[in-house]
């Protein structure tokens, strides 16, 4: 059932939302090798190829010494947006949770924009895991610190009368969270990136 309030339109909701990529930033590169694709974040699907080559990338962190964390962002009222103002809000939505933790993570953490990826884990799904690459130890905490920045900002409202609106929950780990999530299968990041976002719900 739709919310009580103003009727909502999408341009009218789109000046409040961060719907872009942050400059210099290619959530998913051009050596990926699979692209699917997805109209609301141009082809960033998970499949196995893309799995196999993300954990080759953890292999390579880990064996330099490096750190990788991930960072997980959660569309929170999806159902409600899709329901309540249609799909074409709901899938902003899905944009705005994936391109505002982007720009968030190179305003709060100075890593190389190469060494970062972003992946959905489905077309229909309203999450999108950013894994980031060669990080020091000093990088972990703001990891953390960035996660909870995020999880402090109240959503955007799009009625009056009503505390739901674009908000998103996000979800962190790394490296050094628990040592028992190294193994050796093509689920590792994603069981990583599982485990982030359940500790931010």
């Amino acid at each position: 059932m739709p919310t009580e309030g103003h009727e909502v339109t999408i341009e009218a909701v789109k000046p409040r939302l961060t719907l872009n990529w942050p400059t210099g930033f290619v959530p998913l590169p051009a050596e990926a090798p699979d692209r699917q694709p997805d109209r609301i974040l141009e082809g960033l699907v998970e499949t196995d190829a893309n799995r196999l080559w993300l954990v080759a990338r953890v292999k390579e962190t880990l064996a330099a010494g490096k750190h990788f964390g991930v960072l997980r962002a959660d569309l929170d009222w999806l159902k409600w947006l899709n329901d309540a103002h249609g799909h074409d809000l709901g899938d902003l939505g899905i944009r705005h949770s994936a391109c505002k933790l982007a720009a968030t993570i190179f305003e709060n953490m100075p890593v190389d924009p190469a060494s970062v990826v972003a992946l959905r884990s489905s077309v229909a799904a309203d999450e999108t895991e950013f894994f980031l690459f060669d990080l020091g130890e000093k990088d972990l905490a703001l990891l953390e610190k960035t996660a909870a920045n995020l999880n402090q900002q109240p959503p955007i409202p799009l009625t009056e009368g009503t505390s739901r609106g674009v908000g998103m929950s996000v979800g962190w780990a790394h490296s050094l969270s628990d040592e028992n999530l190294y193994h050796d299968t093509k689920d590792l990041p994603f069981e990583i990136a599982q485990k982030a976002v359940l500790g931010a719900k």
